[in-house]
């Protein structure tokens, strides 16, 4: 008995939320067949591809979509996406212009446009991005606190890269407000205020407490072996924060 394109769709659903990728990917294939215009099922397809990292047939899958919904911005922004793990950022980039057209405060499509330019070294561009999408997040006030900082510490990183280390201790700043149990955001202002001269007295004892907050508290979005030489750097980086303290006989105030 063969089952109806509800119940095949259904049990593709089924089978892609228990991670049974190439269940999933029959079942959603079967409603194709039977109706190559459900763009439940081409979805369908496209997460069973995100999953399994198959980021061209990502590309090819949303292509397929648009033609049912070409002005669907969410779709063009997952195109962006799989070029940007395709390394491929100037694609990126144009997918997300594509999507903002059609959604200007798109602020998903902002910051994944700002990271793609902060891998082409673009750093000005990025950081208008991520400027822009702040601005979106506090006019929808939909999001909480987790994107800000995700967003406010790629902000940082971009000023940093731009030299501009006062503007980019405030980015760090804003962040650390927001989470401050990420010793990899403390390790980004320490990073900031060992360029910064000549320090106060005030900046030589925040970056020892940077340095040492990033020994001391995990660092939960970094693989471990990247987290275990970060911190070994932050402690000498401490030690040093310290003794310039120490032999500190006139700050600045």
């Amino acid at each position: 008995m063969q089952l109806s394109r509800e119940s095949l769709l259904a049990q593709g659903q089924a089978a892609l939320e228990q991670h049974q990728y190439k269940r999933a990917l029959i079942y959603f294939k079967q409603v194709v067949d039977l109706d190559r215009d459900s763009f439940a099922a081409w979805l369908g397809i496209m997460r069973v591809f995100i999953s399994r990292n198959k980021w061209n047939d990502v590309i090819k899958t949303c292509q397929t979509m648009l033609e049912f919904e070409p002005d669907n911005n969410t779709i063009i922004r997952e195109i962006g996406k799989a070029y940007m793990h395709l390394h491929q950022y100037g694609e990126a980039i144009a997918s997300f212009d594509a999507a903002l057209a059609l959604e200007p405060n798109d602020y998903l499509s902002m910051i994944y446009r700002g990271e793609s330019s902060m891998s082409l070294a673009h750093y000005e561009e990025a950081l208008d991005d991520f400027n822009r999408a702040l601005t979106a997040l506090a006019a929808e006030q939909r999001e909480g606190s987790d994107r800000i900082v995700d967003i406010s510490i790629t902000k940082g990183d971009a000023l940093f890269r731009l030299k501009r280390y006062q503007e980019a201790l405030l980015a760090y700043e804003a962040a650390i407000a927001l989470d401050p149990r990420d010793g990899n955001i403390w390790r980004n202002k320490g990073a900031c205020l060992a360029i910064i001269n000549p320090l106060t007295s005030t900046q030589i004892r925040e970056g020892v407490e940077a340095y040492k907050n990033a020994v001391l508290l995990p660092m939960p979005k970094l693989p471990l072996g990247k987290r275990l030489l970060i911190k070994f750097a932050s402690l000498v980086q401490a030690i040093l924060f310290w003794l310039y303290w120490q032999g500190n006989k006139n700050p600045q105030s």
